[in-house]
């Protein structure tokens, strides 16, 4: 047995593998788990998560409607006081930082317009093209502690836009995602014994 590198986090799928299998391959089925519960140091599909929404937009010009710097505060304000966002929070390490910092997320308006809007954890700041409420989900749920554009954000977003937009954008955002390859929930991990079934089905490659 060579040199191991562990994350104790998932340490215990490993020793869990180990009741029904040998140990090379419980350490396979404990790589598994980590690679399927990895999110990666890039934001690697921030643009294909860009282009879904622009497509989205597209389709629901409504939720871009222009809104004066006042009412998208109080946009927001109506979202932090809600129960799905305290869900979001209660859930979210990094959140609970934040909202330990500052209370509630401050809104501003910046004067460069290359860019709809920019999270800075407990500060928002919003361009004159990103004055609407879509773009202030956008930027909530990434205060909500998702700071890259993965599956965890996109099924944040898709929650707020469905509780604040409505039910059908919301399906029409999932929609909008899934067509540019894009996950929106958690992925599925198999059990240790699902997964060497899996295996043993296709015994040249292990299956993911």
């Amino acid at each position: 047995m060579g040199y191991r590198i562990w994350n104790e986090k998932y340490r215990h799928h490993y020793t869990e593998a180990l009741t029904i299998m040998d140990d090379e391959l419980a350490y396979k089925y404990y790589e598994y788990v980590v690679r399927k519960n990895a999110h990666g140091w890039k934001d690697s599909e921030r643009s294909r998560t860009y282009k879904a929404e622009w497509e989205f937009e597209s389709q629901y010009p409504h939720i871009t409607k222009k809104l004066t710097l006042k009412e998208c505060q109080s946009f927001a304000k109506r979202v932090m006081k809600s129960k799905l966002w305290e869900q979001f929070n209660h859930k979210n390490d990094l959140a609970v930082r934040l909202r330990s910092a500052c209370k509630t997320i401050q809104i501003e308006q910046m004067r460069s317009n290359s860019l709809s809007g920019v999270c800075y954890g407990d500060l928002i700041r919003l361009s004159e093209s990103g004055m609407n409420k879509y773009v202030v989900l956008h930027e909530l749920a990434h205060s909500a502690g998702f700071s890259k554009h993965d599956y965890r954000f996109r099924e944040c977003l898709i929650r707020l836009v469905s509780r604040f937009l409505g039910r059908e954008e919301a399906k029409a955002l999932k929609k909008c995602f899934r067509e540019k390859k894009l996950r929106v929930s958690t992925p599925t991990i198999k059990s240790p014994e699902a997964w060497l079934k899996a295996c043993q089905r296709a015994p040249i490659k292990i299956v993911a």
